[in-house]
């Protein structure tokens, strides 16, 4: 391979890396705050992840059709939340400084997207489900 086509190549590699998809990484966290009663179970998309307090991993690919967290207790009614993707601003203007290929990697690859709510807390006794965006 000569010189000018390697050094093309690289640059090609390093354009379709763009900001959030080298730093924020393939998930997102959402913290379940310790509520009443201490200890709810927690669940995501149906699955067991702990007891509350939790923050809980959820996939960017999840969180494209919305992931559904449940708390619940013994003698109490279960509640759910929608957890929804919000597109994090700073990057994408991290990418319109390198161009509009990295904007689009990241779109595409769902990288620029963050969880919303990032905070979850709940009162089982009263029935109160309420997140901190």
């Amino acid at each position: 391979m000569n010189k000018p086509l390697l050094a093309i190549a690289i640059c090609g590699i390093f354009l379709l890396q763009s900001c959030a998809t080298i730093l924020s990484g393939s998930g997102d966290r959402v913290e379940v705050k310790s509520g009443n009663p201490a200890g709810a179970k927690v669940y995501l998309d149906g699955n067991f992840v702990g007891n509350a307090p939790n923050k809980i991993k959820v996939s960017k690919n999840s969180l494209r059709d919305g992931a559904i967290i449940s708390i619940n207790a013994p003698g109490h009614q279960d509640r759910q939340i929608k957890v929804t993707r919000k597109v994090m601003v700073g990057y994408v203007l991290l990418d319109l400084c390198l161009g509009l290929v990295p904007l689009g990697v990241d779109f595409l690859t769902g990288a620029i997207y963050k969880a919303n709510p990032k905070e979850i807390n709940y009162d089982l006794n009263s029935g109160n489900l309420s997140a901190n965006l």
